[in-house]
């Protein structure tokens, strides 16, 4: 979960995994967490979702979905993305890409499992250990 106070300047920028207000203590760890500012950000889950059906909505997808922003596509621009790794967030990059329009996506691995559910959902595959 991203946790932002959404006042900072990169809360108004909306990088809110950028927010040093909200965990000034950032390398200590704790055994309980305090959500302050918990009106921003969060989500209202609807009823009749389990958590199965929104577990990547906490931190997977977002993270994936906000690499893909930042690449800045259109489907006008006709980009081509290349994604390095082929993890959880790997693969929610590559899905929020080809929903913003790119018109190729490359994704580069290591992992013939990973490589294989990239390759999927739609993108092209590079074993990482050919290249080297």
């Amino acid at each position: 979960m991203t946790i932002s106070c959404g006042e900072c300047r990169q809360g108004k920028w909306g990088n809110w995994n950028c927010c040093a207000r909200t965990n000034p203590n950032g390398r200590e760890q704790a055994e309980y967490l305090r959500v302050p500012y918990a009106d921003v950000g969060l989500i209202v889950i609807p009823d009749g979702l389990d958590d199965e059906q929104v577990i990547f909505l906490s931190d997977i997808l977002p993270t994936g979905c906000q690499a893909a922003e930042y690449c800045e596509i259109t489907p006008e621009a006709e980009k081509t993305i290349a994604v390095w790794g082929c993890g959880p967030v790997g693969v929610m990059a590559i899905r929020s890409c080809f929903l913003l329009g790119a018109k190729r996506v490359i994704a580069i691995d290591e992992v013939p499992e990973r490589l294989a559910l990239a390759h999927a959902r739609g993108a092209e595959t590079i074993d990482r250990c050919v290249l080297n």
